[in-house]
């Protein structure tokens, strides 16, 4: 009990939500590395559009598996710690392993080793997060967590990955890297304990795929399929389509990259604390309606100005959303038992679809009608989304609470 106290203390919360922040920030930045230099490899190694989202696919299918059956284990043996700090080790060595790429297989390969060692992270991050969080800040928290992605992976990842590979090559640019993610390794040793799960819980069988019978899961999960291929078709395409539809450099097609971040970490920090007191269902309806704004005008207005004006504006919404429909509404909806997995289904089952499959689905667009028209594809699919949230049961705690009280007062 006294470890459970010390793990809800607001010192440790902090530094949950710091490291967890860095974290998330630094293995995101080694999932982007291969997208910020996409322009050079894809010239180095003549990679088609297709070929191009075929690498997207063998991180994120490797992601996909590795993220359930890792959140499974998780679940049954009640380790959180003693899973994250082996696999941080193993993504350093994995992004690092692209310095020995030297065709499209070798990247091929090596990048399904990417996938193996970050698709657990958020599952067990945001359970660790979840068990030092007081209630009302969760959201909030996880949204910090999220900021991660625009702050590291996004905009300082942006910055310093394409300035590493305007002084080296794009091999060296993997290698360089990924020092940051053996960093946070090691402070996850020092500074992380492991979570406080009782005896008789540790026995409890959990079937991992039962927690789809929750309307809200469910919905979750159609929502990440969608959610995450129109996502992911901004994160790996919008590069390519500023360097060769709006015709910038690789430089400025980074700078432009790290303004949208800039926003990406305001919007990530703000959707899901607003979403603590509003309710994660108009939070997120709203959120989509934002999101589809950057890929409709890259389509409506193709190769100006303005729709690179757009993508720095509106771009980083599409992940702002993310810790709800992936781990807040999902997580909230289920028993605490089977919390990891509820976020890794929905993780998964979105990732499998919309962030493995629907890239070489949205590179085959490209290659037949252009960078343009594939860019309208993703503003629908973010647009039925804000039909889906609709129909999500409400979780947010306080208004749980709310409806409840008056429930029983009538």
């Amino acid at each position: 009990m006294n470890d459970l106290m010390a793990q809800k203390s607001g010192r440790y919360e902090f530094t949950v939500v710091l490291l967890c922040f860095l974290g998330w920030g630094i293995v995101f930045m080694d999932r982007l590395v291969l997208s910020w230099q996409s322009p050079v490899i894809m010239e180095s190694l003549q990679i088609s559009n297709t070929q191009y989202g075929m690498l997207g696919f063998a991180t994120n299918i490797c992601y996909v598996i590795s993220a359930i059956f890792f959140a499974m284990l998780s679940d049954r043996l009640g380790y959180r710690k003693k899973i994250i700090v082996p696999l941080l080790f193993f993504t350093g060595i994995a992004s690092a392993a692209g310095v020995f790429a030297q065709g499209f297989w070798s990247l091929f390969v090596i990048r399904c080793f990417v996938g193996i060692a970050e698709g657990p992270m958020l599952p067990l991050m945001a359970s660790l997060v979840k068990d030092a969080s007081a209630e009302k800040r969760f959201g909030m928290n996880m949204g910090i967590v999220n900021c991660g992605v625009g702050a590291i992976g996004t905009t300082a990842g942006a910055i310093l990955v394409t300035q590493l590979a305007s002084r080296f090559d794009w091999q060296m640019t993997f290698l360089l890297s990924s020092i940051p993610t053996f960093i946070i390794a090691i402070l996850f040793i020092v500074l992380i304990k492991e979570i406080y799960v009782p005896a008789e819980q540790k026995k409890e069988k959990v079937n991992t795929f039962s927690v789809l019978k929750y309307r809200n899961v469910l919905l979750c999960s159609l929502i990440a399929i969608l959610g995450m291929a129109g996502y992911w078709t901004g994160m790996l395409f919008a590069p390519v389509y500023l360097t060769n539809v709006v015709k910038l450099d690789v430089t400025t097609m980074g700078w432009m990259g790290s303004l949208m971040g800039v926003l990406y970490v305001v919007y990530c920090f703000i959707v899901p604390t607003v979403s603590d007191r509003l309710g994660r269902k108009p939070v997120l309806a709203a959120a989509f309606v934002l999101a589809a704004m950057s890929p409709l005008c890259m389509f409506l207005f193709s190769g100006s100005m303005f729709s690179v004006a757009t993508y720095v504006i509106f771009g980083g919404f599409a992940a702002s959303m993310t810790p709800i429909y992936h781990s807040l509404v999902p997580m909230e909806s289920v028993d605490v038992k089977m919390i990891a997995s509820a976020n890794a289904v929905v993780m998964g089952i979105g990732d499998l679809i919309g962030t493995a499959i629907y890239p070489v689905i949205a590179g085959g667009i490209a290659d037949k009608w252009g960078l343009s028209f594939m860019m309208l594809f993703a503003a629908i699919l973010l647009l039925i989304n804000v039909v889906l949230a609709i129909f999500l049961i409400e979780t947010r705690p306080r208004k749980k609470k709310m409806a409840e009280s008056t429930s029983t007062a009538a």
